[in-house]
């Protein structure tokens, strides 16, 4: 009797690229799919001068794009933002989960000014914003008015100068607590204490590096932010970094005049007697 022959099957080794599948999936699951697709995102943010309009490298969520549910389903999240009036939007996205990147230097001379390119509904909706460091900077001498727009911010990410970290240096620490103990004067009054502070993140661009001695005050800043305060967040960041840009240019004038002194005593040093 012939040894019985074991069927073969002739495996495909290439992963599957496609589910065909999927439309006939339960609604209910092929909803979870869409939902789980949304993922947050930082969306750059330029003015075109050109078109007049607010312009963007993102690309429209597939989400959008892939079938009538499943669109359905995105425009819960997103929908077309950053213009004066709905008509001139070109940017889809989500307020909720997507953080705005603005290139301030495209919207006229330092520091940038929105003017009258934004609406009102995208400043109010807008929850989260990424900003570098100097441009932050450039805004405090107008007190940061150009920020002040946005009513509602959760959290603002700081994008700090990479070539300039000044690691292990705490400046402006007493002006700092000077300030924090003026936000502090009358605690008990807690009706006058309405305001809502946005969270400040540090970001480093290289992970293996510590944080921005610069930032320290961030965290003093957060513990703020979770609880009402009288002073409009603005003004009180402005503050804040008005204090910290003055010490650390007198620290650096200090460092100067240490090192010129340094310098004028060794120049001497040969003609000075025993």
């Amino acid at each position: 009797m012939p040894p019985r022959r074991r069927a073969t099957t002739n495996a495909d080794p290439r992963p599957p690229t496609a589910f065909h599948s999927f439309p006939k999936l339960p609604l209910e699951l092929q909803l979870r799919v869409w939902e789980f697709s949304i993922t947050a995102a930082y969306v750059d943010i330029k003015w075109d001068s050109t078109q007049r309009v607010f312009a963007s490298n993102r690309k429209i969520p597939a989400l959008l794009h892939v079938s009538q549910t499943s669109r359905r389903e995105g425009l819960k999240h997103y929908r077309l933002s950053f213009a004066s009036s709905p008509e001139f939007a070109r940017i889809y996205f989500s307020p909720e989960l997507d953080t705005a990147y603005f290139t301030w230097s495209s919207l006229g001379a330092a520091p940038g000014r929105l003017g009258r390119k934004l609406g009102d509904e995208d400043c109010r909706s807008l929850q989260s914003l990424l900003v570098n460091e100097c441009h932050l900077l450039s805004h405090v001498r107008e007190g940061l008015r150009e920020l002040a727009r946005f009513t509602n911010l959760k959290s603002i990410g700081v994008v700090c100068d990479s070539s300039n970290p000044q690691v292990g240096k705490q400046f402006g620490e007493a002006e700092l607590m000077e300030y924090s103990e003026l936000l502090d004067e009358g605690l008990e009054d807690l009706v006058s204490r309405k305001e809502r502070w946005p969270s400040l993140v540090c970001l480093r661009t290289q992970e293996d590096e510590p944080a921005c001695s610069r930032h320290w005050w961030f965290d003093g800043w957060n513990k703020r932010a979770g609880y009402p305060q009288r002073e409009e967040w603005p003004k009180a960041m402005a503050k804040c970094l008005e204090n910290l840009q003055l010490t650390e240019e007198d620290d650096v004038l200090d460092e100067a005049g240490f090192l010129f002194y340094m310098m004028v005593a060794n120049a001497m040093e040969p003609f000075v007697g025993p």
